[in-house]
């Protein structure tokens, strides 16, 4: 949970977003296992092969075939890298004084809310994994049946509460 300005990185869209009389009660992180899961495809699928390669290629053993799977096997997993780094970096759920808010997209964007006061339900969606490892979703349901889904967020039953207390104060 982070209930910082988001120092060290780009400005959340919910910071450019806030109203006069609104401030942010919770910015939702990504769990580290997501973090390092990107960063593992980064060093062992995206270099591992790559460095493979090069040992190959300086012992003479290397032959078009098994060049061209390494090679392949590294883009792969760079493409795989960035694209959950993108993925993480411009994606949020926050929840405001006022109002929960999702924010999805680098280009195009799709956000959407909920006003606090319009929230009838929150339920919290936790596999043994994900509970052991300490991440899991919040899953808003609004009046009119209007959902809200969070991403994979670290210490979810802390975003929970702080939602908890946002609308008791909202009342």
């Amino acid at each position: 949970m982070d209930r910082t300005a988001g120092e060290g990185r780009l400005r959340p869209y919910v910071f450019k977003s806030l109203t006069e009389h609104e401030r942010l009660v919770a910015l939702a992180r990504f769990p580290w296992i997501l973090r390092a899961w990107s960063w593992f495809l980064l060093f062992a699928v995206g270099a591992g092969p790559s460095v493979l390669m090069i040992a190959l290629y300086l012992s003479g053993l290397l032959n078009m075939g098994a060049g061209l799977v390494c090679l392949a096997v590294s883009v792969v997993g760079l493409g795989a890298f960035l694209l959950l780094e993108v993925y993480m970096q411009t994606t949020e759920f926050a929840v405001t004084s006022a109002r929960v808010l999702t924010k999805r997209g680098l280009i195009a964007r799709e956000t959407a809310e909920i006003p606090l006061h319009a929230i009838e339900k929150i339920a919290l969606h936790q596999s043994i994994l994900a509970r052991i490892l300490g991440f899991g979703r919040i899953v808003i349901t609004g009046s009119g049946g209007a959902i809200l889904a969070s991403h994979p967020a670290d210490k979810p039953l802390v975003l929970r509460q702080l939602l908890a207390r946002a609308r008791q104060e909202d009342r």
